[in-house]
């Protein structure tokens, strides 16, 4: 599914065949869209910093039931509500990164969420290792951690598309299937590292969100990189 669309983005664009050659597209095509996306660290930073949040996200929703039961004891009927209050943070954060990206700007906004995030997931791994049982301030931090990737999620797909105008389709596409394989990848790499205990997939998801900050500092150190 991923291939077929990323196959059709590619085809109805600029990037893609030409008029003449209109519905041929071929592995060459293909490979150079990757290539020229890949080889430019800015398209790289916001890859890798919308990517990485989002990976985290995964994670998360990979093992929220089974520690919602072993960490926190949390019955079966409740899980629902405990979800649907963590989703609230990342709602209000896309609400929000709106508003902010007009004072902000893009960059900036995106920048300040993948400090959110890490912020967040440092104080979870913190409470993980010495304050086990801390319901309350789980919930909390993981509402704080959803509107960070709410501020993040947006401006990186925007801010990687945006650098190639005249094939946009052909760079949301790599930026799509990137994402999407690389999301479900530490979903199931989480799932399977999983032992009932908290401390895999914290330190998981703190992982991918230094490794956002990490993209981020990539935007910013090649802000004047042309395509």
């Amino acid at each position: 599914m991923l291939v077929y669309l990323g196959l059709s983005s590619l085809q109805s664009v600029g990037g893609g065949p030409t008029n003449d050659t209109k519905g041929k597209l071929t592995l060459r095509d293909i490979a150079t869209s990757f290539r020229d996306c890949r080889g430019n660290p800015r398209f790289l930073g916001y890859q890798i910093a919308g990517t990485r949040s989002f990976c985290g996200l995964f994670i998360y929703l990979s093992t929220v039931s089974f520690f919602l039961k072993d960490v926190f004891e949390v019955p079966t009927e409740y899980f629902g509500l405990a979800f649907a209050m963590t989703v609230i943070g990342f709602v209000i954060g896309s609400l929000l990164s709106s508003r902010l990206v007009m004072k902000w700007g893009q960059d900036k906004t995106l920048h300040r969420g993948t400090f959110v995030c890490l912020g967040a997931n440092a104080l979870v791994l913190f409470l993980t290792l010495y304050l086990p049982s801390f319901t309350v301030g789980f919930a909390i931090l993981s509402i704080l951690f959803f509107f960070g990737i709410g501020l993040i999620s947006a401006n990186a797909s925007m801010g990687a598309v945006s650098l190639y105008p005249h094939k946009a389709g052909a760079a949301s596409a790599v930026y799509g299937c990137v994402h999407s394989l690389s999301s479900a990848t530490f979903g199931a790499i989480a799932g399977l590292l999983y032992v009932g205990r908290l401390l895999e997939p914290v330190a998981l998801v703190l992982l991918c969100s230094l490794s956002a900050l990490l993209g981020s500092a990539l935007i910013y150190r090649f802000r004047h990189h042309t395509t």
